[in-house]
């Protein structure tokens, strides 16, 4: 995911992070290449293995909008940072329906996204724009005109092509198609 699918996170978060001697552990749900710690970020032996880490820092990015009980997860975040420590929270503001493997639509403004973490100073806090649905189709396939995977979306979408929650994701990620897309961006500080 980080080298293949999103190289920019490697490239300009983890590799700079690396070369300074920092040291990453990644958790995910589901157990992969590159995952540290995998499980259910609710379960008590879970928690655990992510408290030893003793975390300085933790980056959550592009996560709370894949959670049901956002409340719970930021509570359960707070648990594994050490008083003092630093929490960077991304969270889509204007985003399309993407299930991974759930979307709730929980798109805050930054300052939802701080009051969520009770006890923590806000240290930056912004919506930052990004590219457009376009650009992910350039990007994707230079050669081919942005016009037919579009359309091939339509086409997948009007069939049912993967059920009903994906059609809509399909169709919804259009009305990005020259819409920048945003991310609410909050740094805060454990007291």
């Amino acid at each position: 995911m980080r080298e293949t699918l999103r190289p920019h996170i490697a490239r300009n978060i983890h590799f700079p992070l690396t070369d300074r001697g920092i040291d990453i552990v990644t958790s995910d749900l589901v157990a992969d290449e590159g995952v540290d710690i995998a499980g259910d970020i609710f379960e008590s032996d879970v928690q655990s293995r992510l408290r030893e880490v003793k975390a300085k820092c933790l980056l959550v990015c592009n996560i709370f909008e894949h959670v049901v009980d956002v409340n719970a997860f930021a509570e359960a975040c707070d648990k594994l940072l050490l008083p003092g420590g630093l929490v960077i929270v991304t969270v889509p503001r204007s985003y399309p329906y993407h299930l991974a493997p759930i979307d709730t639509l929980f798109r805050p403004a930054p300052e939802a996204v701080a009051s969520m973490f009770p006890g923590y100073s806000v240290v930056r806090a912004e919506v930052v724009k990004s590219t457009t649905y376009a650009d992910d189709l350039r990007t994707s396939d230079a050669k081919a005109p942005i016009m037919l995977p579009i359309a091939k979306d339509v086409v997948k979408s009007m069939l049912l092509r993967g059920g009903v929650n994906k059609s809509l994701a399909r169709v919804h990620r259009i009305g990005w198609l020259f819409r920048p897309y945003t991310v609410s961006c909050v740094a805060m500080r454990k007291n």
